[in-house]
């Protein structure tokens, strides 16, 4: 009964953190927003007044597209449904701003509580992992005041890998499905899924099983938006693959993310660009990131602790992709640096970690301070860009070195 009665106060005092993070974030992020958000709004603007159907094709300018998932763009008109049912006195843009970011300041709290959640770890390490996640000022930035979705993907595909790792293989595809159709940062860690299935073998009931939910699943969530005589199926494809690599003038080496193609000097450099023989910055980056998938498959198939197999290399993909593939915004580090907390009770050296938080952290500051523009012409502060560029980059290749192959003291009995 004192074993019982403990564990009961620890939910309580848990589930009472989480409603006190959730309350200070949402409270925090009434108070200011990246000129993104208006993007967004314009986006919701334009269902209202002509519809879902044919909602990738509908002109929006002077505003981005509309080019994040269909998920998102129901999160956002959620949160514009709130905002239309206040008080009109409460009709400002700090609010109806706050109210877009709400799915991913709550998911946020969510992932937190996953860590919790791991039964293959001890649970010091887990409290730890969950208290390092929540108060990362790399992640708090980009949800509570930037107001980007990374978090919507991070957590569905922090869930579908601990899925994976407990060999509910199923329902972990069914899951990874949902994050990529919240964002498409979540693709990189297919080969993950592939290996998981591979691994664990699964019935092939299973799997048919999983695929017509996933088909169901996506017919459901386009279907409102695919325009009459046409397979919503054909749309859902065509719409979401043309998105994958941004917008076209954003097809560049870097936008404005400190990693290896920033290191040399090629921001809002096209990637189209031939730098090598005959090869442009895209087919080498492409290269790279293929060598950070072979390295995290090769590392996966040494480990017997099938979660640290998982979830390790998911960051080592993550985190690659991050440094060396093109058109990679600042926050897309956003998934490698959650995957990372996952691992901390197996890092050598927790020196990495913090480096790459506070990189991250200073490149969302940098960029939403336009610093990137207003000292485009500033040689020190490009220096200075650069050098934390070339720390991270360095960070990531000597994975291996932090990332120990193994450690059991911290498994559970």
């Amino acid at each position: 009964q004192d074993i019982s009665g403990c564990y009961n106060l620890m939910v309580y005092q848990l589930f009472a953190i989480f409603i006190a993070t959730v309350v200070i974030r949402f409270t925090l992020s009434l108070s200011s927003f990246n000129s993104d958000i208006y993007n967004h709004f314009a986006w919701i603007d334009s269902i209202a007044s002509r519809g879902w159907t044919n909602l990738y094709q509908q002109d929006v300018s002077p505003w981005a597209p509309i080019n994040y998932p269909p998920l998102t763009i129901y999160s956002f008109w959620v949160g514009e449904q709130i905002y239309q049912y206040l008080p009109i006195e409460w009709h400002t843009s700090n609010v109806r701003a706050a109210l877009y970011k709400a799915p991913s300041i709550i998911t946020d709290s969510l992932t937190a509580v996953l860590l919790l959640s791991i039964p293959m770890i001890a649970i010091r390490w887990r409290v730890i992992m969950a208290i390092v996640y929540l108060f990362n000022p790399a992640l708090i930035y980009n949800s509570v005041w930037w107001g980007q979705v990374e978090s919507l993907a991070t957590y569905f595909s922090l869930l579908s890998l601990l899925l994976l790792a407990r060999r509910r293989v199923g329902l972990s595809l069914v899951v990874f499905t949902t994050a990529i159709l919240f964002k498409q940062t979540a693709l990189p860690l297919m080969p993950i899924m592939l290996y998981g299935i591979y691994r664990n073998r699964p019935r092939i009931k299973e799997l048919i099983g999983a695929a017509l939910v996933i088909a169901s699943l996506v017919y459901f969530i386009y279907a409102p938006l695919t325009p009459h005589y046409t397979n919503t199926f054909v749309y859902a494809s065509e719409n979401y693959l043309s998105s994958v690599g941004g917008q076209p003038h954003q097809w560049e080496a870097t936008v404005n993310s400190l990693n290896f193609w920033y290191f040399l000097g090629l921001n809002h450099v096209a990637d189209s660009t031939i730098i090598f023989s005959s090869f442009t910055i895209r087919q080498i980056g492409s290269l790279f990131t293929a060598l950070g998938v072979g390295i995290a498959l090769w590392y996966s198939s040494r480990q017997s602790d099938i979660y640290k197999a998982i979830f390790g290399s998911a960051a080592i993909i993550s985190l690659w992709t991050f440094m060396f593939a093109t058109r990679m915004h600042e926050r897309h580090i956003y998934l490698g640096i959650a995957l990372l907390t996952t691992i901390l009770p197996y890092l050598r050296f927790s020196t990495p970690y913090v480096l790459l938080s506070f990189i991250g952290f200073y490149n969302l500051y940098a960029v939403w301070s336009e610093y990137f523009v207003d000292r485009s012409q500033d040689l020190s502060w490009i220096y200075t860009s650069q050098i934390l560029a070339l720390i991270s980059v360095i960070c990531v290749i000597s994975y291996p070195v932090w990332f120990p192959a193994r450690r059991a003291s911290i498994k559970t009995a």
